[in-house]
């Protein structure tokens, strides 16, 4: 059975995905906060979805990366220079 999924925007900031069969047929529906990426099926059971973008967590990794590898340049300009003299 082929699926195709549907996303419709709620007036209260929620986005409901809906999954059609070919004959237009509602399959399952979800609905998803997405400001907390909590999403709910059609029974009202909580769902792990996939995660889109950047979380929280990947920010923050991303951000000490980021200072370690300026730090770490830094340390290896003044090795060379300390070198040199």
């Amino acid at each position: 059975m082929e699926v195709t999924p549907e996303s419709i925007r709620n007036t209260d900031g929620t986005v409901s995905v809906y999954m059609l069969e070919a004959e237009e047929n509602v399959v399952d529906n979800y609905t998803l906060d997405v400001k907390t990426g909590v999403g709910t099926d059609s029974q009202g059971n909580e769902v792990d979805l996939p995660q889109t973008g950047m979380s929280g967590l990947h920010k923050a990794v991303t951000g000490v990366a980021a200072i370690m590898l300026l730090a770490g340049s830094v340390l290896v300009k003044k090795s060379r220079k300390e070198d040199e003299e």
